[in-house]
């Protein structure tokens, strides 16, 4: 099978979105399928096995230098994936944008269309633009995943909750959507350390041999919360009790949420 997995993830950095089309596109490659990546840049490393194509990149100076650019970069993803639809078999992509695109007009390209949905847009924009300007970035967003929900193929739900959603609100027929939970890279996360190991990096850390450890590891993003898990440990005052909570991460909200694990 061969996948065209078309995206707007600006590739070559290390945020959890460009981990995640990584991962998977390689995963896919090992599962015997031919991946043609489409993308803003190209993967550093190169993802093995994947055929990566560089559909241009996001210009941030400037407000409307950013929507031309951006629409520019829409324009081209689709272009590559109109020239690759008769070596293909799929498309495949976790944007809503995109997927609304391609799902209004499969027929156009002739594939199925999966859209794989991570999150509700409307709420992560209204978190990340405010009150104001997140009222018409959310309405935006809304439109366009319930279009590409409504025409996809299949959906790819990475929760329950968010099937139910879209079932409930978008009116999609549960029969074409699937619940596939985000996983875990066993290459990269074990729990199989050296014991000798372990106690090193507790020194390191400052952690004690008995003490407990409770550890989040993820993107500081608004979506994720962490605030609460932050709060929780200041009222039941951790430390007393022999445990540790440990926040390992990056993302827009890291200096807030370290600030209120002092203020704690």
């Amino acid at each position: 099978m061969h996948i065209v997995y078309a995206t707007l993830t600006k590739m070559g950095g290390g945020g959890g979105d460009v981990i995640h089309v990584s991962e998977l596109a390689e995963e896919l490659v090992r599962c015997g399928a031919r991946v043609t990546l489409i993308a803003s840049g190209r993967p550093n490393p190169p993802l093995a096995g994947v055929e990566s194509i560089d559909a241009g990149r996001i210009v941030s100076r400037g407000f409307f230098t950013r929507i031309f650019t951006f629409s520019l970069l829409v324009l081209r993803v689709l272009l590559q994936v109109v020239r690759r639809r008769s070596r293909s078999d799929v498309i495949y992509t976790r944007d809503a944008l995109l997927a609304c695109w391609l799902a209004t007009w499969r027929r156009l390209f002739r594939l199925p269309v999966v859209f794989e949905v991570n999150g509700l847009r409307a709420d992560e924009s209204r978190m990340l633009f405010g009150a104001f300007f997140g009222r018409w970035v959310c309405a935006i967003g809304r439109r366009a995943e319930r279009t590409a929900a409504r025409h996809a193929d299949r959906l790819i739900c990475v929760t329950a909750g968010i099937r139910d959603v879209l079932r409930d609100e978008y009116g999609v027929p549960p029969e074409r959507m699937d619940v596939v939970p985000n996983g875990v890279n066993l290459r990269l996360f074990t729990p199989e350390v050296p014991a000798e190991r372990r106690e090193q990096l507790r020194k390191e850390l400052g952690i004690r041999p008995d003490d407990a450890v409770i550890c989040y590891l993820g993107g500081l993003q608004p979506w994720q919360d962490v605030s609460t898990l932050i709060q929780a440990a200041g009222r039941v005052k951790l430390a007393d009790r022999g445990v540790i909570l440990l926040i390992a991460g990056d993302g827009r909200k890291r200096r807030q949420w370290e600030d209120e694990a002092r203020r704690l």
